[in-house]
């Protein structure tokens, strides 16, 4: 059966700490139920977030696109900082807290949600990279060479 997403939080911050092939990690468990809740609220109130910062850069670069350069280089900004907000959520908090400080990736529970949070990484990442280009200092760079 698939754990549920209270109980992947739960396993992953506390019940599953230490393990057998690594006693002396530096992570702690964290077996407060109240606890765990914070951090599953968290990290969901953070992704919805991201959603919505996102899905408003979205919503301005679409109304945006018949305009001007300018108009339109604005326009991204809100989806800059949602893509950047997914890749805190995605690499900080799966990655260097889940996965360093809890060692997700020793534990079942922790494992997939591990891999699947590189790719949402990665695709937040490439793209804010996209959205950050200049065209404009691209297309000068260009021309100059």
């Amino acid at each position: 059966h698939d754990p549920s997403i209270e109980d992947r939080t739960h396993r992953v911050c506390g019940a599953d700490v230490p393990f057998p092939c690594h006693p002396e990690t530096f992570g702690f468990a964290i077996t407060t139920p109240w606890i765990n809740w914070l951090i599953l609220w968290t990290i969901i109130l953070t992704e919805f977030t991201a959603g919505l910062i996102a899905g408003k850069g979205t919503f301005d670069m679409w109304r945006a696109r018949a305009r001007n350069a300018v108009d339109f280089k604005a326009a991204r900004q809100m989806g800059i900082l949602g893509s950047g907000l997914g890749v805190f959520i995605w690499f900080g908090y799966f990655t260097v807290i889940g996965g360093a400080f809890f060692q997700m990736w020793q534990t079942e529970a922790g494992n997939q949600p591990l891999r699947d949070a590189f790719q949402y990484v990665m695709m937040c990442g490439l793209v804010m990279l996209y959205l950050s280009i200049d065209e404009d200092q691209a297309a000068t760079q260009n021309q100059s060479q």
